[in-house]
């Protein structure tokens, strides 16, 4: 299926890119990802316009499966009370 090949290929760029501080750099390939997949879609499914409505954000990291980047950073937990 093509959603586990990218999903493979995501998560080894996300090991290799994770390093110091890379929520910019994740974000951007994100938004490169998503252009290209919704490209992708739209082709696929043959429609006319661009996609924006039809293959939101949301729809294909959540509803299409997609691996997120900034998915695979861990968020720091919040500082206990004493």
């Amino acid at each position: 299926m093509v959603r586990d090949t990218i999903n493979a290929t995501l998560r080894g760029w996300g090991v290799y890119l994770n390093y110091g501080s890379s929520n910019l750099a994740f974000r951007a390939l994100d938004n490169y990802i998503y252009d290209h997949v919704r490209g992708f879609l739209r082709r696929r499914h043959k429609v006319s316009t661009r996609g924006n409505c039809h293959f939101t954000f949301e729809a294909v990291y959540t509803k299409y499966g997609v691996l997120r980047l900034l998915d695979l950073i861990p968020r720091a937990s919040p500082a206990v009370t004493r």
